[in-house]
């Protein structure tokens, strides 16, 4: 999905993502519904599906774009038999896979290139929950295992 960047020379995401952006409405009418309805729990409250005031209040320090990336450098360069497997969901909108593959492209070769791979599987943040992803996932960690 593509859509137009209201901030295109931030130096930082300042937009929201365009599909979160598109389904909140769609996806708080359902949850309440679901709750209400069919699970039978009523609340005299507001239900926020993203709370965007939460979200503000987020300590976003120095090292909000650091992560991990440096400290999974430092280990596989210190720990040639280190193998790292990242995993993903093709439909995970919390943690987009193409940034992993950024992230791993980007590092510079330190003896074996596949020691350090990323892979993608039907699903979403929680792929694991198909049975055929979970199958997959399970092949992958026991083809990286044993190569160690």
């Amino acid at each position: 999905m593509t859509s137009f960047d209201p901030f295109p020379f931030a130096p930082e995401q300042r937009a929201n993502d365009p599909i979160l952006a598109s389904i909140i409405a769609p996806m708080t009418t359902a949850m309440v519904d679901f709750v209400t309805r069919v699970v039978g729990w009523k609340v005299d409250a507001r239900y926020n599906a993203l709370s965007y005031e939460v979200a503000r209040n987020w300590d976003r320090g120095e090292d909000l774009r650091k992560g991990s990336v440096p400290e999974l450098r430092q280990a596989v360069a210190a720990d040639p038999k280190l193998r790292v497997l990242i995993v993903h969901g093709w439909n995970d909108l919390s943690c987009p896979f193409m940034g992993s593959i950024l992230t791993v492209d980007q590092m510079p070769v330190m003896g074996d290139p596949t020691r350090v791979a990323v892979r993608e599987y039907p699903g979403g943040h929680m792929f694991y929950t198909r049975e055929s992803s979970r199958m997959d996932l399970r092949k992958d960690v026991l083809e990286m295992y044993s190569k160690h």
